[in-house]
């Protein structure tokens, strides 16, 4: 009993130990949570401390960004072309004053050199006005952006010059460049033979300058302030029509349409020319407002100029083997193949309206009995044959010489020379004539008064084959010193015999 008392009481005196320290335990949490809570308290007092001298420290550095660039430029600016970073409103207003006062130029290009000094053109400037104007767009408080921006101002200085005395000095030197200058070349439309086709011709300038353009030029850079002033093609005077104008497009259109490709001239028959696309090309207009069409008096000139002389044998010289064997050759008169061509341009320039290449017959004025080619016998094998060395002519019919008589032509000695050429017979064939001549000895009254009984003429009512009864003999040289006025005289009963045999329209051959 008494163990089990003293156990007890142990136990007791155990429990009531444990008491008390439960209670220092939670002492001390508190104190250690007060002590906390005083700590953050501070660190919020400094924190806060800190924070407001930051933004005083930032709201001084902002506010003098503010002063700085109420009175300076932000970075980045550039103005007129130049660079004003950082530059004060007065410093660069200064030296815009400094630069103006002292300011002299150079005008090069386009073959001119002028020198000069601000005086000399009144050049002036409101300096203060011009950067402060600039300067104003510019926004102090939004610094801390314009920071990193970039600040252009694409305007001139406003300087102001005299445009008269500009003028003034730029007069002669372009007088004397345009003495001696080319005039501007406009765009057009022409046809291209590489391309087979019409394209753009570009523009040329030339060299002549256009003094209201180039003063003007020179005017806006003072303004400016520039001092080499090299003049540009600007300064030139102008093409009125350029590679962009819209016409010239519309030009091309309607020009292509009128190529129809080659097409095929024949003469009586024969292939004779070709005209192709070039040539065509060559004939179009192209009008200011791009409409086309075809030159009918170029055709035509290409026909008489081109065409013509490589056709037509009406006075060309032929050469020929009459039937008796000899060979012959005649230049002159006026038998043979001439083409129209009027007549030529009308009717190609209609076919290449309609767009038709089908080949076309050449027109004549005039034609001959065959076509053999130039310089080839182109009267066929019914034919007068006259040979003045001979003083002897025949008629040939169908190649065989169904008539044949001496003669007397021209009197040589006096010069009355009986044409040579290739003719033919004309309506004023007749019988019962009178020859008239001319008063040549300024008496009042004809030379002379012949009765013929038969007349042949072959140039106009003038030279003749006709009868000369007051002739004993005919042939041999009495040409060269008792000849006719330029007829051919014949024996009566030849003449009679060739009137009958020759027709209006026969041809005559006259040679040496």
């Amino acid at each position: 009993m008494p163990i089990h008392n003293m156990h007890m009481a142990a136990t007791s005196k155990h429990g009531g130990h444990g008491k008390h320290s439960s209670q220092n335990h939670v002492n001390q949490q508190n104190k250690k949570s007060s002590d906390n809570s005083h700590n953050k308290q501070t660190h919020y007092k400094r924190a806060g401390i800190v924070a407001g001298i930051i933004v005083g420290v930032l709201l001084i550095i902002y506010l003098a960004g503010v002063a700085f660039f109420s009175s300076h430029f932000m970075p980045h600016t550039t103005l007129a072309g130049k660079d004003v970073s950082l530059q004060s409103v007065d410093d660069l207003a200064n030296d815009l004053n400094s630069t103006v006062d002292n300011f002299s130029a150079t005008v090069t290009g386009d073959n001119i050199q002028v020198d000069f000094t601000g005086e000399d053109v009144g050049l002036g400037i409101d300096a203060r006005a011009f950067v402060s104007g600039a300067h104003g767009s510019e926004n102090p408080w939004a610094w801390p952006i314009g920071l990193f921006q970039e600040h252009t101002f694409d305007t001139s200085f406003g300087a102001t010059v005299d445009q008269e005395r500009v003028s003034e000095l730029l007069s002669e030197p372009i007088a004397n460049v345009n003495a001696n200058g080319t005039d501007p070349v406009d765009a057009k439309v022409a046809y291209d033979a590489e391309s087979t086709s019409f394209t753009v011709v570009p523009e040329t300038y030339g060299t002549s300058i256009d003094e209201e353009a180039c003063v003007a030029y020179v005017v806006s850079a003072l303004e400016n302030l520039e001092s080499d002033i090299v003049l540009d093609d600007t300064c030139l005077k102008q093409p009125a029509k350029k590679s962009d104008d819209p016409t010239l497009a519309t030009g091309i259109e309607n020009a292509n349409k009128l190529l129809t490709g080659d097409i095929k001239l024949t003469f009586n028959g024969t292939e004779a020319a070709t005209v192709t696309n070039e040539m065509i090309g060559n004939w179009v207009v192209v009008a200011d407002d791009g409409t086309a069409s075809l030159d009918e008096n170029a055709v035509s000139t290409w026909a008489t100029n081109e065409l013509a002389p490589k056709l037509n044998t009406v006075g060309t010289t032929r050469t020929y083997t009459r039937p008796d064997g000899v060979q012959l050759s005649v230049s002159g008169g006026t038998y043979g193949w001439a083409i129209d061509a009027g007549a030529l341009a009308k009717a190609l320039s209609e076919q290449i309206k309609q767009g038709s290449n089908a080949a076309l017959e050449i027109p004549t004025q005039q034609t001959a009995a065959v076509w053999s080619g130039q310089g080839a016998q182109d009267w066929g094998n019914t034919y007068i044959d006259l040979s003045i060395g001979e003083q002897y002519a025949r008629f040939y019919k169908d190649g065989q010489l169904v008539w044949e008589s001496a003669c007397v032509t021209g009197n040589t000695s006096e010069g009355r020379y009986t044409p040579t050429g290739v003719y033919a017979v004309n309506s004023n064939k007749g019988t019962d004539q009178t020859l008239i001549g001319f008063d040549e000895d300024g008496d009042g009254e004809p030379d002379y008064r012949s009765h013929v009984n038969f007349w042949i003429p072959f140039i106009d009512n003038l030279i003749a084959f006709h009868d000369a009864d007051w002739r004993g003999s005919f042939g041999g040289d009495i040409y060269t010193y008792n000849g006719s006025h330029g007829c051919v005289n014949l024996p009566y009963d030849k003449a009679q015999a060739l009137y009958d045999l020759a027709d209006v329209g026969t041809t005559v051959v006259v040679h040496d």
